[in-house]
């Protein structure tokens, strides 16, 4: 028979194991492990420093919108740090929509009808998410250099990430997989308090100007139900660009309406 002493000990080894169980039962499903060069794999997924700068090219453009989604061939511009404008084309390759961010706001002209109307994608009191955030990591030039260190490299169940942490909550998730030249990220997502605000997705990677661009990709802004998907065609990096191009001048008589598909017939 095991004296008290012994008793005692083994209750307080079962108790220790069954704190332990608990502990790990209650991990969340994206429960993390803290890993190491956080900045040499933002280096590595994004090897071209400051990017490719601009870019300009032909690109087939799908717009979706609160369930309904229409497709056209477009014109895609993008200058870091983060500008960009798509102009979805009509079949005499005039633009039927245009679209830009402006501070904070995206905003959708069409051309033939002066009318124009504005989106505001990202939930309200989300002042941390730009809406053309995801510009620079298109570009190749991935977050701005000050602030890779304050990125962590982590293993999900899923697979492996770098997450940024900001008031002790994920800001923003860079997942990223292997390819023939070692990795390349897949997506990228910014949260607002639990809830992804924007999330950038890649198609596989290639090199422009100096620069690893992806050949497709689609922006998601899900608190707005909009998604826009580009797969670029012919393309040229690091041309100048006018900020009238990026961000162009309404006219007068322009009409605000509210946002709707732009119809190809």
């Amino acid at each position: 028979m095991p004296s008290e002493g012994q008793r005692e000990r083994r209750l307080g080894s079962s108790l220790a194991a069954a704190l332990l169980a608990a502990a790990v039962l209650s991990l969340p499903a994206c429960a993390t492990t803290p890993g190491t060069g956080a900045v040499d794999t933002l280096e590595a997924l994004f090897p071209g420093g400051a990017g490719a700068g601009s870019l300009r090219g032909e690109a087939e453009v799908t717009v979706s919108l609160a369930g309904g989604s229409v497709t056209f061939p477009g014109a895609v511009i993008l200058q870091a740090p983060s500008s960009f404008r798509i102009d979805l084309l009509d079949p005499f390759d005039r633009p039927a929509a245009v679209i830009f961010s402006r501070g904070g706001e995206l905003i959708q002209y069409r051309p033939s009808a002066a009318e124009a109307a504005l989106l505001r994608p990202l939930p309200d009191g989300c002042r941390s998410v730009a809406p053309d955030g995801w510009v620079p990591f298109v570009l190749g030039a991935g977050p701005p250099p000050a602030g890779m260190d304050s990125y962590r490299a982590v293993r999900w169940f899923g697979g492996d990430s770098l997450v940024k942490y900001e008031w002790g909550t994920i800001a923003v998730k860079i997942d990223y997989r292997p390819d023939g030249e070692g990795t390349s990220p897949s997506t990228v997502s910014w949260y607002c308090g639990e809830e992804i605000a924007m999330r950038l997705e890649f198609g596989e990677m290639r090199p422009v100007g100096g620069a690893r661009i992806p050949g497709s990709f689609t922006v998601n802004y899900p608190g707005a139900g909009m998604k826009v998907s580009v797969a670029l065609g012919a393309v040229e990096a690091g041309v100048p660009l006018d900020a009238s191009i990026l961000d162009p001048p309404l006219p007068a008589r322009t009409r605000w309406v509210e946002w709707d598909l732009v119809r190809s017939d």
